[in-house]
């Protein structure tokens, strides 16, 4: 399986989402380190916002995603930029 195909599996996997969701993602949609305050700490957890838009009940949502998810993501974003010399904040993820 390719990188792409390998993140979208992962993507759908971790987060619970819905694969019409998962198509429609933007770049700016992935937070891959958003913090939170749990306890008096800060913490790092890779999320995804899902546009009330793009979900059955037209509610938007934050899910998370597993580490290994972050990582094939971020080497897709590597791979992506080598076939897109300007891509803008709002273009899609795959």
């Amino acid at each position: 399986m390719d990188v792409k195909g390998k993140a979208l599996f992962l993507i759908l996997l971790s987060s619970g989402m819905r694969i019409g969701e998962c198509l429609k993602l933007k770049l700016d949609d992935v937070d891959l380190d958003r913090e939170y305050s749990v306890e008096n700490e800060v913490i790092t957890v890779p999320t995804i916002e899902i546009q009330g838009e793009y979900t059955k009940t037209g509610n938007p949502r934050v899910t998370f995603i597993s580490n290994e998810t972050k990582e094939i993501i971020n080497e897709w974003f590597k791979i992506r930029e080598k076939y897109i010399k300007t891509a803008t904040k709002r273009s899609t993820l795959h």
